[in-house]
């Protein structure tokens, strides 16, 4: 049986109004951003939820996920901070997916691969493949330069000396 379409009339559609002002969680700003190195950014793009009733936080969408499964339930902030706190110490975390950020990062790309070996997010990069890359490098100081550690195959040793 193939699928069909079914087209929504607008009077099938109901528009739920907020009872308080909505207000930006980030304040009418197109990216929040901090600059690391020479070569290095983290800027935070967007943020879901990014309306946000007046007075409260993002937690919002947390509590609202994981009290949908019974009702309203109870309405406190003081409560709504236990249930997050609970939530946490039980390792319930699908509530805490509600809540996403969108961070533009820029690094050099030995950084990236540590990064992206040691994430939980999904990632777009630059294609060197379909692009022109920029002419960046990241030359380390000398000082910054050192031998693998004897000890730790992922630890720093000496640092090194040379002309």
């Amino acid at each position: 049986m193939a699928d069909r379409i079914v087209e929504t009339k607008p009077e099938q559609i109901h528009t739920v109004m907020p009872e308080v002002p909505l207000v930006d969680v980030m304040g009418g700003a197109l990216r929040r951003e901090i600059r690391m190195h020479e070569h290095s950014l983290v800027a935070l793009v967007d943020v879901m939820p990014r309306l946000i009733p007046e007075g409260q936080t993002a937690d919002q969408a947390i509590v609202q996920a994981a009290r949908v499964s019974y009702g309203a339930g109870t309405r406190r902030v003081n409560e709504d901070r236990g249930l997050i706190r609970y939530l946490l110490r039980h390792r319930h975390t699908t509530p805490f997916e509600m809540v996403e950020f969108k961070f533009h990062c820029a690094m050099p790309i030995f950084i990236a691969r540590q990064w992206i070996r040691h994430r939980t997010a999904n990632v777009n990069e630059y294609s060197a493949r379909y692009s022109v890359l920029d002419r960046e490098f990241y030359i380390p100081a000398p000082e910054q330069l050192a031998a693998q550690s004897a000890v730790n195959r992922q630890g720093r040793g000496a640092v090194l000396e040379g002309p």
